[in-house]
């Protein structure tokens, strides 16, 4: 096995990457990377991942296994991600969560305006 010290937690090796490693590079990035195209709706709005979770370790071992089918949900919204405020629930529950960003109200304002026109 090449770089057998490079390879802590077995999660992240090549291709096969576990889901809850694609998990926590998906919420660091968005949390931390400005670059990101979420980033406006997560690390520019405050929402931070707490030190512990720097750690991909760490962040196994307070959450465990995700289970297929389900994602990251931070209990209060405005709160960042840390233990105590994180837990695995399905990806059907999760789509319910979104926060209404200033483009998705404006679409929803006129889609309904547009519906009230045609019933004029």
């Amino acid at each position: 096995m090449p770089y057998p010290s490079r390879r802590t937690h077995g999660h992240s090796w090549g291709v096969n990457r576990s889901r809850e490693y694609i998990s926590w590079l998906a919420m660091r990035k968005r949390c931390n990377n400005p670059n990101d195209a979420r980033y406006k709706e997560y690390g520019g709005r405050g929402i931070t991942v707490c030190e512990r979770w720097n750690s991909f370790a760490n962040f196994l071992a307070d959450m465990g296994p995700r289970p297929a089918g389900y994602s990251i949900e931070r209990i209060e919204n405005d709160r960042g991600y840390e233990p105590g405020n994180c837990k695995w629930i399905p990806m059907s529950e999760q789509a319910k969560n979104r926060r209404f960003t200033e483009a998705r109200r404006s679409a929803l304002l006129r889609v309904t305006r547009e519906r009230e026109a045609k019933h004029v």
